[in-house]
């Protein structure tokens, strides 16, 4: 094979493995969402308290309720928005039934990017968290934030506002608010606490812990 194909070859591999943005840096993503959403619900499921009522004698006969979809953490996905215009959903798909997940080798080149952080129900996605993500947060970046700020912001009415089950029964929309934050400020060992989630932003050579399984 000739050196100029084979280095193509490589090329596109290394592009391949990364997700979103253009060719230039890696970041990883770390995400700890709170263990309910802001109004109190679990992420999915019935709250337990809504399952067990003061009845009187409970306690000699025990609970007759049955809940019929225990609280359980979120299934997290990570959408990722760049400047170029894509939009791509992170590949990791592992993030079940977990409040922590890591998205790794998201390309970045110094610029404004937007995340939406989700937890992937079977009827209607839930919104974590909305996130701006600026390389500093100077006066020079906040055209091109705002401008990602109303990307975000149209992707947002796909999500449950208020939901009316049997679990939850009638519930006032949430809030939805989208957080700026900046490269240099969620790094390991301060990172951001948001809305609904703590999230660790950093560089990375793209390399993988062998460990990590």
């Amino acid at each position: 094979m000739k050196p100029g194909l084979l280095r193509a070859i490589c090329m596109l591999v290394l592009a391949a493995s990364s997700v979103g943005g253009s060719a230039g840096d890696l970041i990883n993503v770390t995400v700890h969402a709170n263990e309910s959403k802001s109004d109190g619900l679990p992420w999915d499921g019935c709250p337990s308290t809504f399952w067990d009522p003061p009845i009187p004698g409970k306690g000699l006969f025990g609970n007759i309720m049955y809940n019929p979809a225990e609280p359980n953490p979120p299934e997290m996905r990570l959408q990722v928005l760049s400047e170029d215009g894509s939009s791509v959903v992170h590949p990791n798909n592992t993030c079940n039934d977990t409040v922590k997940c890591e998205f790794e080798n998201i390309a970045y080149s110094e610029e404004v990017m937007g995340f939406i952080l989700m937890d992937v129900d079977a009827a209607t996605p839930d919104l974590i968290e909305a996130v701006v993500l600026v390389p500093s947060k100077s006066p020079k970046w906040q055209a091109r934030a705002q401008k990602m700020r109303e990307r975000v912001e149209a992707q947002l009415p796909r999500f449950a506002m208020a939901e009316v089950n049997f679990c939850r029964g009638p519930r006032a929309p949430k809030k939805m608010k989208i957080e700026p934050i900046a490269l240099d400020e969620c790094e390991s060992g301060v990172g951001c606490e948001l809305g609904n989630s703590f999230w660790v932003v950093d560089k990375t050579d793209g390399t993988r812990d062998a460990w990590k399984w």
